[in-house]
């Protein structure tokens, strides 16, 4: 009861003293790794939310401030989401914890395409794209955790991982 009364607070003080970004969630379905991605002018924030709480997103010194906010009763599950928020954030801090800058995919691309039509996703990770199949070693790197953002698609006459257009969409 104390926690709720706390949060109500700074989620006012935050909301007095921070902008208010815009912002998108998008459901994953996997557990992700925590942590943070600037690219194209957008910081992509990879959490790990309880299903029952929602989130209150502010945006202070460079640093990107989410919190969860309980307007119901907990869940007893996790529900791994993506924000997008239209700001170059330099720090993320998820329920007063400082969030690590995740690197940016790491994924092999080769071959010459047409259209995203002849490019396919394949080895162990998931981390090629090329025009056919290809076998890779099975070696897990800590810059795949953000895969989710990428797709494998033709891009100027190469196969080549691009950020998913939903994940850029404004809504």
């Amino acid at each position: 009861m104390m926690w709720d009364i706390w949060s109500i607070i700074l989620s006012f003080l935050l909301s007095l003293f921070t902008a208010q970004p815009h912002y998108t969630l998008i459901k994953l379905h996997h557990i992700v790794q925590q942590g943070f991605l600037v690219e194209d002018n957008h910081t992509f924030v990879f959490i790990n939310k309880n299903c029952c709480s929602e989130l209150a997103v502010h945006f202070y010194n460079n640093t990107l401030i989410v919190e969860e906010q309980f307007h119901k009763p907990m869940c007893k599950c996790v529900c791994p989401v993506l924000i997008r928020v239209n700001v170059n954030a330099h720090e993320v801090v998820f329920n007063g914890k400082t969030l690590k800058r995740l690197q940016r995919f790491c994924g092999q691309s080769f071959g010459e395409c047409k259209s995203d039509d002849d490019c396919v996703i394949s080895g162990c990770n998931h981390e090629v794209c090329a025009p056919q199949h290809v076998v890779s070693p099975c070696v897990a790197k800590q810059c795949f955790s953000t895969r989710p953002l990428y797709t494998c698609g033709c891009v100027n006459g190469k196969c080549a991982w691009k950020i998913k257009p939903f994940v850029l969409q404004t809504t």
